[in-house]
């Protein structure tokens, strides 16, 4: 048998460099102390993550309207209604799961804004597609909200979101000044809400 005298190619996995650049930058964003120990809890929680992800459909507009509708006007609830409440509406149970993975909350009470905005990040690919589905959730009848209840509810996402900086939310609140009511126009030609779009 003849053989080359040449190793065998290497063949890289097709996500492997996407995986290392977004561990490189949560590696530069959190400058750990310990970076092994960090590198370990950064892949067991991407691969608990992965292990879900093609079980978890993202919500439809009208399942999380429906949850709204039967929790939007309650401050705190146990986790087991709200669980309860999005599948009834349709939300799969992996889907409440993932949301619930994603805003980290535990057992006991929560406030369902913040699922509900959980939800809402998951519908769509961005912080723009995010505040288009709180509009259309959380808006009045001219898809508007109240201009405390939608920094609250930026508020919730920035919390989230590694991307959206610290003190993003106080930001956007002194940056609205005194306007009773927001739409969707108004937040994103908000300076800095474009910011963080772009």
């Amino acid at each position: 048998m003849l053989t080359s005298g040449f190793p065998p190619q290497i063949v890289l996995p097709q996500d492997l460099p996407e995986v290392l650049k977004n561990f490189t930058k949560e590696v530069i964003r959190h400058n750990p102390e310990d970076v092994l120990q960090f590198s370990a809890l950064y892949f067991d929680n991407l691969a608990q993550v992965s292990q879900t992800l093609e079980e978890v459909v993202p919500p439809t507009l009208e399942q999380v309207r429906a949850v709204h509708a039967r929790l939007g006007g309650v401050s705190m609830t146990q986790t087991e209604a709200m669980r309860s409440a999005c599948t009834e509406a349709g939300v799969p149970a992996a889907t409440v799961e993932k949301a619930f993975q994603l805003g980290a909350f535990g057992g006991g009470l929560v406030e369902p804004h913040e699922v509900l905005v959980m939800l809402v990040a998951m519908m769509g690919d961005g912080l723009k597609a995010a505040l288009e589905a709180t509009f259309q959730v959380f808006g009045d009848a001219e898809g508007r909200i109240d201009t405390i209840d939608f920094v609250r509810l930026f508020g919730y996402l920035a919390a989230k979101d590694p991307e959206i900086p610290a003190g993003a939310k106080e930001e956007l609140s002194g940056s609205l000044g005194i306007v009773e009511k927001v739409t969707l126009d108004a937040a994103l030609a908000n300076e800095k809400i474009k910011a963080l779009v772009a």
